[in-house]
């Protein structure tokens, strides 16, 4: 009997058509696809082509960067981007993440141009945002951000100081926050929701003010040059 030939026996090219079929910005299908295979990557282009291809598919679905990451000379970010967001996020099912989330900022973000969508003119965009904020909307997510007070350095019984907010939690509409002890539920354990843009379209600035916070509390200025996220807003909110 002889053995029963692989999958990756068969011509790239039928491979290839198989992935002309996934919708273009289809983020999950997309991202499935190109890491079910090595050879399946090939369909994609060489590494600067799909390095550009997952630049657009993240800042078209509202996906930024966190403080620390420079996609301008790592243009290949993008792509790890994407993966931990499926991998960690893919199939999430509360309402402000998963693939509802990445439609929704697909939705709110239609009309942000990124000539290219490379680094330096998603910075440029985000630099012109700000020109004319009168035509910014926040993210719904902003919404859904809760605070807990905690007086300790988690996993430590070091004293956090006065007025430190602790853990940020993904809440639900009716206001149940999720269970201290659920790490998966910690916002910053979501990627998707994490690093979605807080405003749309993307700026390079904003000042966020929180329910949680009394009407003298003034928060500073989250700043990103790649567009202010959610994650920006949690880590300038919890450690002032």
């Amino acid at each position: 009997m002889y053995p029963r030939p692989g999958v990756v026996s068969l011509p790239l090219e039928i491979f290839c058509m198989v992935k002309e079929n996934i919708p273009e910005m289809d983020f999950r299908t997309n991202v499935c696809f190109y890491r079910a295979h090595p050879w399946f990557a090939r369909c994609y282009g060489n590494e600067e082509k799909q390095n550009a291809y997952f630049a657009k598919l993240c800042i078209t679905h509202g996906i930024g960067v966190k403080h620390g990451e420079d996609p301008e000379r790592n243009p290949d970010i993008w792509r790890t981007i994407a993966f931990e967001c499926i991998e960690q996020d893919g199939w999430c099912e509360h309402p402000q993440c998963g693939v509802k989330r990445l439609k929704q900022n697909k939705l709110f973000n239609m009309e942000f141009e990124v000539d290219g969508y490379t680094a330096a003119a998603l910075k440029a965009a985000a630099r012109n945002a700000n020109k004319d904020p009168w035509h910014v909307l926040p993210s719904t997510l902003l919404s859904f951000i809760a605070f807990q007070r905690s007086r300790y350095v988690p996993g430590t019984a070091k004293l956090l100081p006065p007025g430190y907010l602790g853990g940020a939690l993904l809440d639900y509409q009716d206001g149940d926050i999720m269970h201290e002890e659920d790490m998966n539920r910690r916002l910053v354990r979501h990627p998707v929701a994490y690093r979605s843009f807080a405003f749309f379209p993307a700026v390079s600035s904003a000042r966020v003010f929180h329910s949680i916070c009394p009407s003298v509390f003034r928060p500073p200025i989250s700043r990103n040059v790649y567009g202010v996220t959610i994650g920006d807003v949690i880590k300038d909110l919890s450690t002032t």
